[in-house]
């Protein structure tokens, strides 16, 4: 597990449109929105906070709320089919979550599919809890609910 840079656009750009190619429904973006996206994109995107990366095995985002400075996302998680199970998701929430308290974050968040009951049983084995807030994602209509992690 490592935290990806600006020599990693390619291996990070791959990664993720595998993502969203094999979860279409996981995310706000889709594949045909970003397979066109410039290396000035990926860089951007790379650095709107914090992204880790594990092998090809699967990556994850961090980023600031933009509105409450103690709150950090945890976004764009991904596993490869093939390392699930394996502890690889473990170790993506861990980075997510050990870069937030780096933040003096009071609490990471994230949105989850409703129907997504593996991704939810992942976060609640890492200690995040539905806060009771839902929505409707913009990109593909799915209900996602709101969890957190209190970070003390």
């Amino acid at each position: 597990m490592r935290q990806a840079d600006i020599g990693d656009l390619a291996f990070v750009r791959e990664l993720r449109l595998r993502a969203l190619l094999d979860a279409p429904l996981a995310f706000e973006s889709t594949y045909e929105q970003k397979i066109d996206w410039s290396d000035e994109d990926w860089a951007r995107w790379i650095h709107q906070g914090v992204a880790f990366i594990d092998d090809d095995r699967g990556m994850v985002r961090g980023a600031v709320d933009d509105d409450e400075a103690d709150v950090v996302w945890l976004l764009s998680m991904w596993v490869d089919p093939r390392a699930r199970g394996r502890g690889v998701g473990d170790g993506l929430v861990a980075a997510v979550v050990d870069w937030a308290r780096e933040q003096q974050a009071r609490v990471v968040r994230l949105d989850v599919s409703m129907d997504n009951a593996h991704a939810r049983a992942l976060y609640e084995r890492n200690g995040f809890r539905p806060t009771g807030r839902e929505h409707v994602a913009e990109a593909h209509g799915v209900l996602e609910i709101e969890m957190e992690l209190p970070l003390f």
